[in-house]
């Protein structure tokens, strides 16, 4: 019987097959360049991330969310569909099926899976499986970045599942692919973010004291940044942000909202940071790491201020509009961001007990210089709240320095804005800027002291002192209008020099300020900064430790064994 032309066996025999048929086969054995990489990814990642993804897509959790999902998407689709027969076929109809997709596609990226997040590292820690971890080889980095892996890939299910209805919007006319790509990417960004949020409040409790508060937070952050997040989004899509002509302004904005995604990039970073400085061992330094790339982080947010600044002036004085209110404005603003990004890290840095083991120790600075400059950035809360007083006190100073040089040289006519009139005098960014500094200082500083004085020995204050700061604003705010209304004779709040402690009001009339206000604000900060002074010396005479001979033998040892082979 004559040999089919067409038998594996031919087949085998041409080169061009024979080389398509081991390629394949290497790719299907596991053991290509790829599958190795991918490996190497995963076990880098974390060891235990296959067998958490298998888990997470196991649970009735992630089937039920994605059955109600897929319901959801069958639903909307035929709905907005049949409810705009016979229009759709002669006016766009995109907008509306977009709107009803980002809702689906919100609720379980944004809501859904950040509270399966939290409860992930929180069951960790009520079913004590947490201890089996941190006795593993794995680091607290890595468990941390596999929980938040594992998220991710739950979400990218979801986000597969929506992705072909958004692109069908974008065939219904009435939509540009700016309108599509842009939701996608600030849902993507925004659930990354919510998901890194509900690991660090998951691992912050690890004595289980504060669960059901923590729970209750999470669920609302997660609901009210999912429903903020979906009214941008819908906003953007109807006021047609996306077809505006391409004038430098609209690429401007663009460039903007790239650079603001890649901002809360760098907080997913730092976010994961502190879950794994919290789940971590206590001797530890995760506080170095942390504190300079905070620091980064703002000296990024001021470069942001710079160029958008920059690119406004140089327009309105083609424009012949320039305004110095609009300097003082945006100098304003970044300075009440800057106070909110060192406030939020502020109370995890004062509320450090600064133990560190030997082998931590070898790494501190050692020489005189490293030692003035770099030294606050050891673990403590002395050396935190003072790295965040500096570390403000700086950006503030630069960027006034910085933003006069660009008023001064615009290189065109500056108009002068003054609608307000005030005792103390005019709205001023110096003011402004002053004020967030000495709040920080006092406020931070209060919640240290009590800490160091009353809470030493306590092993998680991480909790606890965002329980006090939010108690001594809240004391701030109510005891001032509390004072002002009982002197006042007509039982009307009025605003006083004791009223700078109340944060909003101040900012409220700013630019009308009692002649001492301002001044006291600033001695009772330089007293409160004092006070933490004395009290921060067991922080800075850590020095660093020498290497013992019998490490570095050891350390030795090993390099020549590495090189031998």
């Amino acid at each position: 019987m004559s040999a089919n032309a067409d038998s594996p066996n031919n087949i085998i025999a041409d080169p061009i097959a024979a080389t398509h048929s081991s390629a394949i086969r290497r790719l299907l054995d596991g053991e290509s360049w790829l599958d190795r990489w991918i490996v190497q990814a995963g076990d880098w990642c974390s060891p235990i991330l296959v067998k958490e993804t298998r888990q997470s897509l196991k649970s009735r959790q992630f089937q039920w969310t994605f059955v109600l999902l897929m319901v959801a998407i069958a639903g909307w689709t035929l709905f907005a569909i049949l409810t705009s027969v016979p229009a759709i076929y002669f006016q766009p109809a995109g907008k509306y099926l977009l709107t009803g997709y980002i809702l689906i596609l919100v609720i379980p990226a944004c809501v859904v899976v950040p509270n399966a997040a939290y409860r992930s590292m929180a069951s960790e820690l009520e079913q004590g499986t947490f201890d089996v971890l941190t006795l593993s080889p794995l680091s607290s980095f890595q468990i941390v970045l596999g929980k938040l892996a594992v998220a991710c890939v739950q979400s990218g299910f979801y986000f597969a599942a929506l992705t072909p209805c958004f692109a069908l919007t974008y065939l219904l006319r009435g939509v540009t692919w700016m309108s599509v790509i842009l939701p996608l990417a600030t849902i993507a960004v925004g659930s990354l973010t919510l998901i890194a949020v509900g690991l660090l409040l998951g691992s912050l409790d690890r004595a289980r004291r504060y669960s059901t508060l923590i729970s209750i937070a999470m669920i609302m952050l997660t609901i009210g940044g999912a429903f903020a997040l979906y009214g941008i989004l819908t906003g953007f899509v109807f006021f047609e942000l996306a077809n505006m002509n391409g004038d430098p302004g609209t690429q401007m904005a663009y460039a903007s909202v790239l650079l603001f995604f890649f901002l809360l990039l760098t907080y997913v970073v730092l976010i994961v940071l502190a879950a794994s400085a919290a789940i971590g061992m206590a001797s530890e330094n995760y506080s170095t790491t942390i504190r300079w790339w905070g620091l980064f982080q703002s000296l990024f947010m001021v470069g942001l201020w710079g160029a958008n600044i920059r690119f406004f002036i140089s327009r309105s004085v083609r424009q012949g509009t320039l305004l110095d209110r609009d300097l003082e404005q945006s100098l304003s603003f970044l300075f009440v961001v800057q106070a909110l990004h060192w406030t939020i890290l502020g109370i995890f840095f004062v509320s450090e007990r600064g133990v560190l083991t030997p082998r931590s120790r070898r790494r501190l600075p050692a020489t005189l210089i490293q030692r003035l400059f770099l030294s606050w950035g050891n673990p403590g809360s002395g050396t935190g709240y003072m790295f965040i007083l500096l570390s403000l006190a700086g950006v503030i100073l630069s960027t006034t320095l910085f933003g006069s040089w660009m008023l001064s040289n615009s290189g065109g006519t500056v108009r002068t804005y003054r609608p307000y009139q005030g005792g103390y005098g005019d709205f001023s960014y110096v003011t402004i800027g002053t004020m967030v500094w000495c709040w920080l200082a006092f406020y931070l500083g209060l919640v240290r002291l009590f800490l160091v004085w009353f809470a030493r020995n306590l092993a998680n204050r991480f909790v606890l002192g965002i329980v006090l700061l939010l108690l001594f604003l809240f004391v701030g705010v109510t005891a001032t209008l509390y004072i002002s209304t009982w002197e006042s004779n007509t039982n009307t709040p009025t605003f006083e020099w004791y009223s700078i402690a109340n944060i909003f009001w101040s900012v409220a009339v700013s630019n009308n300020l009692p002649p001492g206000a301002l001044p006291a604000l600033i001695l009772v900060s330089v007293l409160v900064i004092g006070a933490n002074w004395l009290t921060l010396s067991k922080d800075l005479v850590i020095v660093k430790l020498a290497v013992p001979p019998r490490v570095r033998e050891a350390r030795t040892e090993i390099k020549t064994l590495i090189d031998d082979e």
